[in-house]
């Protein structure tokens, strides 16, 4: 997922990228919420009624007090449902301090979009430990 550093009052835009797992494609259809719990346990509930373009379901969320979070997406659609865990993110009280919090040029390492891999035939299996060959 994708999304803009989190401003009281602004809007953050937000790209989710979601894959089935039985075939590694963009999904094509579904509802996604996004369940951002803010400082004190409230929280603020947006949805994507589908994919902007396969794969892609966007939304704009506009945080309403600063601190420590969390996010959670549920999706429901092409005979899936999932909980998703998003984890901590930080809703900043104005754009400088969100401006001054983000990795510097070049510290973000290697990008390869959803939307590159989509494009390639891939899969992904669950880390586990096993034996691996002495060579190749």
């Amino acid at each position: 997922m994708e999304y803009e550093p989190l401003v009281v009052g602004r809007p953050s835009r937000f790209a989710a990228h979601l894959t089935t797992m039985s075939d590694f494609k963009a999904v094509t259809a579904g509802l996604l919420v996004l369940t951002l719990t803010l400082p004190g346990g409230e929280t603020q509930v947006v949805r994507a009624d589908g994919p902007a373009n396969p794969g892609t379901l966007r939304f704009n969320l506009s945080p309403n007090s600063a601190g420590a979070c969390t996010m959670s997406l549920a999706y429901e659609g092409q005979g899936i449902t999932d909980t998703i865990a998003a984890g901590q993110c930080t809703i900043y009280a104005d754009q400088a301090a969100a401006r001054a919090d983000q990795p510097k040029e070049g510290e973000g390492g290697v990008a390869y979009t959803k939307e590159l891999q989509w494009k390639t035939d891939f899969a992904n299996y669950e880390v586990t430990e096993r034996s691996l060959q002495p060579s190749v």
